[in-house]
């Protein structure tokens, strides 16, 4: 088989998923969006037939490196909300590229739980990914993610001792695919729960349950 189609949170969740299903690595596949919404995407994973070679430059686009083409479309992306803010590469690896977004009033930009800031993010890695290898694209917002990292960690923390303590599993829903990696990561040393996640997109939820329960 080489290629198989998947439904996940976002761009980044579905190749990530359809390699594991292929039994190759990120590098070796490549992920074309068929349906896309505000509960995930639909896309289809392939196995590359070669190694991609770097594409050329677009009209325009001034042979950038990813980092600058990110923080351009990002920038533009922002000012066309009407949200005055400076954009800012704060991580460039070879596989990840991290964007930061700093201003006065970035509640727009970040929206309910986040949701916003997503989809900002999920756009920005459709359009600088178009051609040749990708690269995970990463925006956040005044610290915004290190913020509901912080608050996820402290949810799955009082959500497990409330677990043990009434000895049953306790669910928590409406989380995306990334918010439930953080939680089930937060209690993964934990010898008195187990975490696991059961059900369909986007109404998969996440369980904590006592230990041999």
């Amino acid at each position: 088989m080489r290629e198989i189609r998947v439904h996940a949170g976002s761009g980044d969740e579905a190749l990530a998923d359809g390699a594991a299903a292929l039994g190759l690595g990120t590098s070796e596949v490549a992920v074309e969006i068929l349906e896309s919404d505000e509960h995930g995407v639909t896309a289809r994973v392939y196995a590359r037939s070669a190694p991609a070679e770097a594409p050329a430059a677009e009209p325009g686009d001034g042979g950038e490196s990813t980092p600058e083409r990110a923080r351009e479309c990002l920038a533009q992306m922002i000012a066309l909300m009407g949200i005055e803010a400076e954009v800012t590469v704060t991580a460039a690896g070879e596989d990840e590229v991290a964007l930061n977004v700093d201003g006065d009033d970035l509640g727009v930009l970040i929206g309910s739980f986040g949701q916003t800031l997503n989809a900002v993010q999920f756009l920005v890695n459709l359009m600088v990914n178009r051609h040749g290898r990708r690269q995970r694209i990463i925006v956040d917002a005044g610290g915004y993610r290190d913020r509901r990292r912080e608050k996820l960690e402290q949810i799955a923390i009082e959500h497990a001792r409330r677990a043990k303590e009434e000895r049953r599993g306790v669910i928590l829903e409406g989380l995306r695919a990334a918010e439930r990696r953080i939680i089930h990561t937060a209690l993964q040393n934990d010898p008195d729960v187990v975490t696991f996640s059961e059900g369909e997109e986007p109404h998969r939820r996440l369980i904590i349950s006592p230990r041999n329960h």
